[in-house]
């Protein structure tokens, strides 16, 4: 076992990039490879949103819809004078629930109008509902501070009118998490699977101390002002230059490439120079040896830039497209056909369940037994999580 291990130590030191050459042929591949691993993933999440696009979409559009003509629906009885105060407010209350998630709904029929929905509920709320008390308004304040850090300087009018207004609460909520956002970092996103052949350890010299960056930062500068890396850009934008093409097709293609150009250079990306002047310039071109050592600080930084855009693509939550793939990525395509057939069957589920409700909402007996089982519900959930919270103290 023992010689086993040996031999794999030494065929990896063997493998291992030594020489500046070495090092730099590696960088090279090792940033094809990151480079390949981030075209793949939008392919991928691409193809993932089309389909999602043709089988999902249609009913995301068609739960959302029947949820806005049931808010249209209950917002028609808050004017009633048969229901009672405390009916009221759990009907606002349900209205308020059901808006929060049309709000938040990434892939709502837009063909509604939501902001008219809000309008229409805000103008019945304060039509039809009590003021909030003084003891209602610190609540929420309290909350807000409590669990959002802020509050700290809205004044009670504003508060009463955020709790008619779901979409100024919801919009207060999303300004904090956005100025929270800035400020966070995810320590614990770690990427697996590096390279074993080109690793950290290859740039070791030149970052061992902050006097040896520094040395490696003039070189890098240098490069540019100096080197070969001057001389190829300056060669290919002479070739890519607009004012050679033929026709608009080409003048628009030189364009796009002058733009990629000038990006690198801003950025000192050497490997898209050198790539670029290999495929339209010379396919054989090299660098000498003296500017290896400062071309290897920045492939090493530029591979470690392509990670974090991996991580970052592959982790994104903002976009449709990263939010689709968040939800439905797997390591096989069998997992995520079973995601999607799963979400599709909750999804016809719901819509069932909407038209079901929609139904029942004919009447204001129908009504009033729907706010009597909410409240219910509401209650046994404020139990169990009583009885929950009573039997951790005792653990």
């Amino acid at each position: 076992m023992a010689n086993h291990l040996s031999k794999a130590k030494a065929a990896k030191r063997k493998n291992t990039a030594n020489t500046p050459r070495q090092r730099f042929n590696a960088g090279c591949k090792e940033i094809k490879k990151q480079q390949q691993r981030i075209e793949q993933l939008v392919q991928q999440q691409q193809e993932l949103m089309a389909r999602f696009s043709e089988k999902v979409l249609p009913l995301e559009h068609q739960h959302t819809h029947l949820i806005y003509l049931k808010i249209e629906k209950l917002i028609a009885f808050m004017g009633k004078k048969s229901i009672a105060n405390y009916q009221r407010e759990e009907l606002g209350l349900w209205i308020q629930d059901e808006l929060q998630f049309l709000i938040e709904h990434p892939f709502r029929d837009v063909t509604t109008d939501l902001n008219a929905l809000i309008d229409l509920y805000s103008d019945s709320a304060k039509k039809s509902l009590a003021p909030p008390s003084p003891e209602e308004i610190e609540d929420l304040r309290d909350e807000l501070r409590n669990r959002w850090g802020i509050a700290g300087d809205l004044s009670d009018e504003q508060i009463a009118e955020m709790m008619h207004d779901p979409q100024k609460l919801a919009a207060l909520i999303r300004e904090f998490h956005e100025t929270a956002g800035q400020d966070t970092y995810d320590f614990m996103d770690e990427e697996e699977g590096d390279s074993d052949f080109y690793d950290d350890d290859f740039f070791e010299d030149d970052q061992s101390s902050g006097k040896t960056a520094h040395s490696s930062q003039k070189k890098v500068d240098s490069l540019f002002s100096r080197s070969v890396i001057n001389r190829m850009y300056k060669r290919l934008a002479a070739a890519f230059h607009p004012d050679r093409a033929q026709d608009d097709t080409e003048k628009q293609h030189r364009h796009q490439l002058m733009t990629t150009l000038s990006a690198a250079r801003k950025s000192h990306d050497v490997w898209a120079i050198f790539s670029l002047y290999q495929e339209h310039i010379d396919a054989d071109a090299e660098f000498a040896e003296i500017d290896l050592p400062a071309l290897n600080s920045l492939l090493e930084q530029r591979i470690a830039t392509l990670k974090e855009e991996f991580k970052a693509l592959n982790n994104d939550s903002d976009s449709p497209e990263g939010m689709i793939w968040c939800k439905f990525k797997s390591s096989t395509q069998k997992d995520i056909d079973k995601k999607i057939n799963e979400h599709i069957t909750a999804l016809r589920s719901f819509i069932e369940e909407e038209k079901q409700e929609l139904e029942n909402l004919s009447t204001l007996k129908s009504l009033k037994e729907k706010l009597t089982a909410r409240d219910e519900q509401m209650q046994d959930e404020e139990q169990r999580f009583l009885e929950d919270f009573v039997r951790s103290l005792h653990r």
